[in-house]
């Protein structure tokens, strides 16, 4: 768990075995402690054809005590499994939140496996892990297996016909995806490492410009947060720790947007100041919780909703961007490419249609994984194409000798 960089401050259940795996046949429970890699495969070829696990006196057996069954989300409890697993290709919005689908009314898995036409997908839920951890999981769940180890898996899903529907009265509609928001991934690799931060972080804040040029004030230019590892920048065990968020924006001057010299030189003393818990945006968080409403309201208002700028100062205090750089300890540094589809800090709606995005730099040993994943104006993948070039050709003006 230690290296998972888990962040939750309750207890993790006991570890078990049991998967939730999603076909178009419904949703089958499965505790795979109390199943060969065998009955596995037979019953997964079945169930996802037909709806149905077939007579085999092992799988009845299996039925019987409980290793197999239709999962109820009618059932008041959580679904009492740590993963779930798609078995059919997927879209994206789908797969960003995966583990959802196999969720009752009370909650169930924290961790998604699935697949798209590109890409293969780990989502998993930020009240279990953060994004630090969660890339650590993707590296773990998506690179690191044997052949071996994941045999039995592709044994199921090579038997499984994804041109042939359920049989009538098994199949049901897959789940619709929890955001309804219009989006776009675009990614990049960087061929060398990129330092100082100062460099993305002002290339970003310059493409924000002039990509919402009403954006922002007089003075200063679109807001935008960079998620920072909490405590002190000596404490190795930060990382492993709810990020915080520092606000930055490019200041607007009378010849134009500020220097890179003038930004970088008042970015380390933001990004330290937002690390501490007197830091401006978790100052606003405490305050937010610290209000007079039902703990369950308090939770929505600080982490539930998606913000939208119905409300002015959201629009300001969210930003039209974020920016998050991850850095690993030599011994965990995940292979590349590992891409992230994080949620954008503002969404789009009727009254401020501009939405916003996300744009997560991974750090691998000689490279640079770049993924921009946006809504509304950048929720085509043409307009946020068109920002990231924009961001790295004012990346490589930084750079260049």
């Amino acid at each position: 768990r230690a290296r998972m960089g888990w962040v939750n401050p309750q207890p993790l259940p006991a570890a078990t075995q049991a998967v939730v795996f999603l076909t178009a046949a419904g949703p089958l429970w499965a505790n795979l402690a109390d199943l060969t890699d065998h009955d596995l495969v037979t019953a997964l070829a079945s169930w996802t054809t037909s709806g149905q696990l077939p007579g085999h006196p092992r799988l009845s057996a299996a039925v019987t005590r409980g290793a197999l069954r239709r999962l109820d989300f009618a059932t008041p409890a959580p679904t009492p499994a740590a993963v779930a697993i798609a078995l059919d290709p997927v879209s994206l919005p789908t797969a960003r939140h995966l583990h959802r689908q196999a969720w009752t009314t009370a909650g169930g898995p924290w961790l998604g496996l699935s697949w798209t036409d590109s890409l293969q997908v780990a989502a998993t839920c930020h009240v279990a892990v953060d994004g630090f951890g969660h890339s650590l999981v993707s590296d773990t769940v998506l690179t690191q297996p044997s052949p071996q180890q994941l045999a039995p898996l592709l044994q199921a899903i090579d038997k499984i016909d994804h041109r042939r529907p359920a049989s009538p009265g098994t199949a049901e509609p897959w789940p619709t995806a929890s955001w309804k928001q219009r989006t776009a991934l675009v990614t990049a690799r960087f061929d060398h490492p990129l330092s100082p931060f100062s460099h993305p972080a002002y290339a970003f804040g310059t493409a924000l410009a002039t990509t919402f040029p009403r954006a922002g004030s007089s003075r200063f230019g679109p807001t935008f947060q960079v998620p920072v590892a909490a405590g002190n920048g000596n404490d190795a065990q930060r990382r492993r720790q709810r990020v915080r968020h520092a606000l930055l924006s490019v200041r607007r001057e009378a010849s134009g947007l500020e220097s890179a010299e003038s930004f970088a030189g008042r970015l380390r003393e933001r990004l330290t100041s937002e690390a501490s818990p007197s830091g401006t945006l978790a100052t606003l968080e405490r305050a937010v919780l610290a209000f007079p409403f039902p703990a369950a309201r308090r939770y929505w208002l600080a982490t539930d909703r998606p913000p939208t700028g119905k409300i002015p100062p959201v629009a300001v205090l969210t930003g039209r961007g974020r920016l998050s750089s991850m850095r690993f300890p030599a011994d965990s540094v995940p292979k590349p490419p590992l891409y992230a589809a994080s949620a954008p800090p503002l969404v789009a709606s009727k009254r401020d249609p501009s939405g916003s995005l996300t744009l997560t730099l991974i750090h691998h040993r000689a490279e640079v994984s770049i993924s921009a994943f946006g809504t509304g104006e950048l929720g085509e993948t043409a307009p946020l194409e068109e920002f990231l070039d924009r961001w790295l050709r004012a990346l490589r003006a930084l750079t260049s000798p």
